[in-house]
């Protein structure tokens, strides 16, 4: 399990703290993930006599999905922008829209903040005032793990 932490999750979640997850990608790091570890327990994908769900798989593993690890490290990365604006004004005016000229044509595109205010079921100005301060977001965090569990 090492050597996978150490191999093959460094190098793939690398800068994860910045990406804008999709549905269909959470599906693909939920599917690597299960079949990493499916490979290490030696259960086979297809086996129908012995079917073993994700969740038993997990337990046996005794692990959280990785795809809790980039949603908390997502929020915390988001935390840290806030709580720092000297250092990150650039960031700051993206995000709160004050970028002058014209949006471009079409469908909106996915927005990371998007995605925190989905896993956590709030809206912008609530996840910019509860990330503020480091204790909520270890709230924030925990909560997020109970529901996942």
């Amino acid at each position: 399990m090492r050597l996978v932490r150490c191999y093959v999750w460094s190098v793939l979640l690398y800068g994860m703290e910045s990406w804008i997850l999709t549905q269909a990608l959470e599906k693909k790091i939920e599917a690597l993930e299960m079949y990493i570890y499916r490979r290490i327990l030696k259960i086979s994908y297809l086996a129908h006599v012995i079917h073993v769900t994700n969740v038993e798989v997990l337990r046996k593993m005794s692990k959280q999905t990785e795809l809790f690890q980039i949603i908390s490290k997502t929020l915390e990365y988001y935390g840290h922008m806030n709580r720092h604006p000297d250092k990150y004004h650039l960031f700051q005016l993206v995000l709160k829209g004050q970028i002058e000229g014209r949006r471009g044509r079409g469908r909106r595109r996915l927005s990371w903040e998007a995605d925190l205010r989905r896993w956590y079921n709030i809206n912008t100005i609530e996840l910019r005032d509860s990330t503020t301060n480091k204790d909520s977001i270890q709230m924030m965090i925990a909560q997020l793990r109970s529901e996942m569990a």
